[in-house]
């Protein structure tokens, strides 16, 4: 399959070098993970071999911290309210279980949880909250610790989280990219030229060194965020697999 403007153009012109070679694009997104095969560089369009994917990603990670960190400030594993109110509440791409969450009746929970509950059913409460712990997991690559007021909730509650946290949150999504990165190695003949790493997940720590784990001797290209462009090609290569198939 060849890639069609815009994409192509990118990842042409990002090609480092004019020889033709060999790289894997993994993009690394909120929702999916997608990895394609392609043929860059030289005077010829880039070429997409073939692609894989997961329904897995960034999110994953959030909806985990967010379950770890801020729903025990709810009411999780302390009062008697069913654990799947917490996973409603944590998982705002999903509308359905959002809708669900904001049709619980917490006027008999007991203090405080109650109107913490109450408060993130607020217009807007669960978006907010879900903010601030992606906040604290891209704050958590680089420090130690990170923390995250939740005054919109109650005036002077706040979260907090160290670094172990996110690894246990981080730790069954990089179990799935790795046995995504796993399935790719073992189906390609001979392993790339280059790994571009692309989608707003790729700068993690942890995805990276997933990825150069499976990949040594591979060179390792991070994707400018800014060419969002690029992380076309992964989606592209998937979608035409899809249709092919």
């Amino acid at each position: 399959h060849f890639l069609e403007e815009p994409a192509a153009a990118a990842l042409h012109h990002h090609a480092i070098s004019p020889q033709r070679q060999t790289t894997l694009v993994v993009d690394v997104g909120g929702g999916t993970t997608d990895i394609a095969l392609a043929s860059i560089g030289g005077d010829t369009a880039p070429q997409v071999h073939r692609a894989w994917g997961i329904a897995n990603g960034g999110t994953d990670v959030d909806v985990a911290l967010s379950l770890a960190r801020a729903m025990p400030l709810f009411g999780k594993g302390v009062t008697r309210t069913p654990v799947h109110h917490f996973v409603e509440a944590a998982t705002v791409q999903d509308l359905p279980r959002q809708r669900e969450f904001h049709r619980h009746d917490y006027r008999d929970v007991e203090a405080p949880y109650g109107a913490r509950l109450r408060a993130l059913q607020d217009e807007g409460g669960t978006t907010r909250l879900y903010r601030g712990i992606e906040a604290m997991k891209v704050r958590l690559s680089a420090d130690d610790t990170a923390g995250q007021p939740l005054d919109f909730i109650e005036p002077g509650l706040r979260v907090d989280a160290g670094r172990g946290d996110l690894g246990t949150a981080a730790a069954r999504f990089l179990g799935q990219i790795g046995g995504l990165l796993d399935e790719v190695r073992a189906d390609l003949a001979q392993p790339p030229d280059s790994l571009f790493l692309t989608g707003g997940m790729s700068g993690a720590p942890y995805v990276q060194a997933a990825a150069r784990a499976r990949f040594p001797q591979a060179r390792v290209v991070l994707g400018d965020p800014s060419l969002g462009v690029v992380s076309g090609l992964a989606e592209h290569a998937r979608n035409a697999a899809a249709t092919a198939g």
